[in-house]
């Protein structure tokens, strides 16, 4: 590797699959780029490449990454049990997550899941650059399907390219000496086991759950504020009905992954500061939460619909089979 001539090209490539290819947030910590534009941050990235010590220290961190990546993936004449192999996956995790504590959020959007991310980041004095710490960090390119199901047992699309830029991340918070981190993604959801069977006991899931009324009619508010790019559903009780079904399949792909940690831990959407009070109390954080806030939608009498209660009950059901007592929604918050 360090006599990669076409470094280059292996990480100023910001096409859709491509495997391997360096996180640009770790470039930017790497070559400690600071701007908030896009466009400029990968303008400077590419003069970059050209200073010799930007691409030394570029490809320390990738040697580190790789050795890491190869110790995860390895499989011995196709043997997934062998001894010898597990070891050295063993030693990773002991020399770069032992002292780790990960929390992962794994939320349906307008679930509270960035107020979460905020308020953790805070209390863990978190210093993840922004191009990682917001959701794209695996790079969503590499966990989302072909199709639109969101099956939590599937392959993701691009395995290899997500399973480096994993490696990546325990390298990365190892360098910036980061003991506890946060990071929130969406699509968590469709690789959940990968992510149990990387960071083991370091990791722990943080699922806020918000009811799915309440979540359509937030995001159908946001979508008709500009009068320009109306919503394309003129009515609003399909909207709603779509959104609670995507809301539906997403928890339920959660519950139906046996994962070999168990520490998932779903929270209430109203209850997300009570909850944020009792972690600061445990990590011996002085301050308190911002505070989340709760718009009541009770003018809307759809709380009570029989196909949103049905399909509340299954998720919980579900959950319950799984050992996990699933948060009921009360309100339309």
């Amino acid at each position: 590797m360090n006599n990669f001539n076409k470094l280059d090209e292996m990480i100023i490539n910001f096409k859709k699959n491509v495997q391997l290819s360096v996180h640009q947030g770790i470039l930017e910590h790497l070559m400690e780029i600071t701007e908030e534009n896009k466009r400029v941050k990968i303008k400077k990235i590419k003069e970059e490449m050209k200073n010799k010590k930007s691409k030394e220290k570029i490809i320390n961190f990738v040697n580190e990454s790789i050795e890491v990546f190869r110790k995860l993936t390895i499989n011995t004449h196709g043997n997934t049990d062998n001894p010898e192999d597990e070891k050295k996956k063993d030693e990773v995790r002991k020399e770069y997550l032992a002292d780790k504590e990960i929390y992962l959020i794994v939320d349906f959007p307008e679930s509270g899941g960035n107020y979460l991310e905020e308020e953790l980041s805070r209390a863990f004095g978190q210093k993840l650059e922004k191009s990682i710490s917001w959701d794209n960090l695996p790079d969503e390119n590499f966990i989302i399907n072909e199709s639109d199901d969101f099956l939590g047992w599937r392959e993701p699309a691009n395995y290899w390219g997500l399973v480096f830029q994993l490696c990546q991340f325990i390298v990365y918070i190892n360098w910036t000496n980061q003991e506890k981190v946060v990071i929130k993604n969406n699509l968590f959801v469709n690789c959940l086991i990968l992510l149990d069977e990387i960071f083991g006991n370091s990791v722990n899931y943080l699922v806020p759950v918000r009811h799915p009324a309440a979540i359509a009619l937030s995001k159908y508010d946001n979508l008709n504020k500009n009068r320009t790019n109306p919503s394309n559903d003129s009515n609003i009780e399909s909207y709603i009905d779509k959104i609670t079904t995507e809301w539906e399949k997403y928890y339920l792909d959660i519950a139906r992954i046996v994962l070999a940690n168990k520490k998932i831990v779903p929270i209430l959407f109203s209850e997300i500061d009570e909850f944020l009070i009792k972690l600061f109390e445990e990590i011996n954080f002085s301050g308190s939460p911002t505070g989340l806030k709760l718009l009541s939608k009770e003018d809307h009498n759809i709380y009570q619909q029989e196909e949103i209660t049905k399909k509340i009950q299954k998720v919980e059901l579900l959950w319950d089979l799984n050992g996990i007592d699933f948060p009921i929604p009360k309100e339309l918050l």
